[in-house]
């Protein structure tokens, strides 16, 4: 699986978790790989960080913000988006 393939199935998890996200963590920042929740954060900035120091710039995982309105996710690589 690329890169793409698993941010798009990351996101797709995302969708799935973000009724219950949202109930507990509205405005955060989340950072999610394997189908998990890995940490919350304040600021997509410090999501960023925190993913690209445990996963590396390939490994697909998707950092989006914990809001009602379709979420922009943000890729490994800064500054570029996925649409899924």
């Amino acid at each position: 699986m690329t890169p793409g393939e698993k941010v798009k199935q990351e996101m797709q998890a995302f969708r799935v978790a973000l009724p219950d996200l949202l109930r507990d963590h509205p405005g955060q920042w989340v950072v999610f790989i394997d189908g998990k929740v890995v940490d919350f954060y304040v600021d997509e900035e410090s999501a960023y960080g925190a993913a690209i120091r445990a996963f590396g710039p390939h490994a697909g995982f998707v950092i989006a913000q914990v809001a009602g309105e379709k979420p922009q996710p943000v890729s490994a690589r800064k500054n570029s988006t996925i649409t899924a």
